[in-house]
C-alpha cells in the first residue's frame, strides 16, 4: 500500500511538472494505479499476471529514467559549443 501511494504521489508530481514528454510522463502514475489494482488481485488467480505487468511497468520506468531526451535548449547549446 505504501508503494502504491508513493508511486501515485510521484506520478501526479511528474505529470504536473511536465519535465518529461510522451510516454515517460505517465509511467510513474500508471505504476501507482497498477499497484492499487494489484491490492485486489492478491486474492485471485490473476496475481501472476499482475506481477508480470508490474515488472513491465518498472522496466518502463527504468527506461524512462535512463533514456531521457535532451531538451531542445540544451541540445542547441551543446551544438553551439562544438
Amino acid at each position: 500500500m505504501l508503494s502504491a501511494a508513493g508511486f501515485l504521489v510521484a506520478g501526479v508530481a511528474t505529470v504536473r511538472a511536465a519535465r518529461w514528454d510522451g510516454w515517460r510522463r505517465y509511467t510513474p502514475v500508471a505504476t501507482g494505479i497498477w499497484l492499487t489494482a494489484m491490492l485486489f488481485l492478491v486474492v485471485t488467480p490473476a496475481l501472476a499476471v499482475g506481477v508480470a505487468v508490474y515488472g513491465l511497468l518498472l522496466t518502463a520506468l527504468g527506461v524512462a529514467l535512463t533514456t531521457r531526451p535532451v531538451p531542445a535548449a540544451t541540445a542547441d547549446l551543446a551544438g553551439a559549443m562544438r
